[in-house]
């Protein structure tokens, strides 16, 4: 869900001025990052302290990572409105990004339900386009079509510059639509 604020309202102002850090100042560029919340910096200490082994390894520690990245993935599911793995439950978000809803959905196809954590939107992006990229080849290989991306000029660059790479290769076809 979308939330809209008003800079006219007390407790936004506070909470960006707190976000901040010092009262004259008021942090306004979220787009690029957000102070950590409290529950969100509790549940990486513990991680980091309690729960800090191998997930792939057998033993206790790695055991005990591995029960909380799951714990992660099944509350990212439910999250997003998945039922468990046996199929897709209707993407029942509002209309955030046509895009990054479109993306969210064929790569949760694409990957059987698995849901994967990336070390950021960089790494997202590549791996969705690719696997997209993989996807329409395999399902068109008598094809001699190659997939067509419709992008923008305003596209940040961890989505165009894997574009342009790919239609390099002759992988994709882009077409860039200017915006103004």
């Amino acid at each position: 869900m979308l939330h809209f604020i008003s800079l006219e309202n007390d407790d936004v102002m506070k909470e960006l001025h707190h976000a901040a850090g010092d009262p004259q100042t008021v942090y306004l560029d979220f787009n690029a990052t957000t102070p950590v919340a409290p529950e969100v910096l509790e549940a990486i200490h513990h991680a980091l302290k309690d729960c800090w082994g191998n997930p792939s390894s057998s033993h206790h520690y790695g055991i005990k990572a591995k029960k909380v990245i799951d714990e992660a993935r099944t509350n990212v599911a439910r999250m997003i409105n998945l039922d468990d793995a046996s199929g897709i439950k209707t993407c029942q978000w509002k209309r955030v990004s046509e895009f990054l809803l479109t993306k969210l959905c064929i790569i949760m196809i694409l990957i059987k339900l698995d849901i994967l954590f990336t070390s950021g939107g960089t790494e997202a992006n590549n791996m969705v386009i690719r696997s997209v990229t993989t996807h329409y080849s395999r399902l068109c290989k008598e094809s001699d079509d190659l997939p067509h991306i419709i992008t923008s000029n305003m596209e940040h660059d961890s989505v165009k510059l894997v574009l342009e790479k790919l239609a390099n290769e002759n992988i994709l076809g882009i077409m860039p639509i200017e915006i103004n």
